[in-house]
């Protein structure tokens, strides 16, 4: 999927003091299934920074495929 990704960063469903990331592509959004709370969300960050950096890396690793 190449273009243009929206990442947002969340707080984690299983830990709130911890930062997720979603990422959305067009009018849809990727779903991870890591969350039973929230299937949109991946990741347990210390920081929203962290989360973020994530969010790129994963975007980079789509597009390559």
């Amino acid at each position: 999927m190449k273009g243009e990704h929206d990442i947002s960063v969340w707080y984690c469903p299983s830990d709130p003091v911890r930062y997720s990331f979603a990422l959305g592509y067009g009018s849809g959004a990727a779903s991870f299934k890591e969350f039973v709370e929230d299937p949109f969300l991946s990741g347990s960050f210390e920081t929203p920074e962290a989360a973020l950096a994530a969010g790129i890396e994963e975007v980079k690793a789509i597009e390559k495929a």
